[in-house]
């Protein structure tokens, strides 16, 4: 029970954070869920929430949204997505939560990189980031 209450308590704080700047909510709560799930589960129910939250901001933006880049970006994310969900169910969970911990690392390692100046507080601060299903 107190870990059902401690996701609802870091899910209210990813969907606030990610109310503010636009993303975040799936690199914070993919870490904690996938440990008290296996990734084969954690991950279609954040690909659900980021479906929902995305289907609201086209409804409530749908003037503005650039039609020809959402072409561009489905056309190969739909067959990358179906790939990625088969990949998922056909294999182990450890397998899997483990690629998804080096995913997230390497995001993690490539924002760092991509700024201008790296300080030290981003190479302390990326293992953070590990999902604790990889160890």
């Amino acid at each position: 029970m107190l870990s059902y209450l401690r996701v609802c308590a870091i899910g209210f704080f990813a969907g606030c954070l990610s109310g503010v700047i636009g993303t975040g909510a799936s690199l914070i709560l993919l870490p904690v869920l996938v440990p008290m799930f296996d990734p084969s589960r954690a991950i279609p129910v954040m690909a659900i929430a980021g479906l929902m939250a995305n289907a609201a901001r086209v409804v409530g933006w749908h003037k503005d949204v650039d039609w020809l880049a959402v072409l561009a970006y489905s056309l190969p994310g739909i067959p990358a997505a179906s790939l990625g969900a088969l990949s998922l169910v056909s294999l182990p969970a450890s397998v899997s939560g483990t690629l998804l911990g080096l995913f997230i690392l390497l995001l993690g390692r490539l924002d760092a990189s991509s700024r201008s100046a790296i300080w030290p507080s981003d190479w302390v601060a990326w293992p953070l980031l590990v999902p604790p299903s990889i160890f």
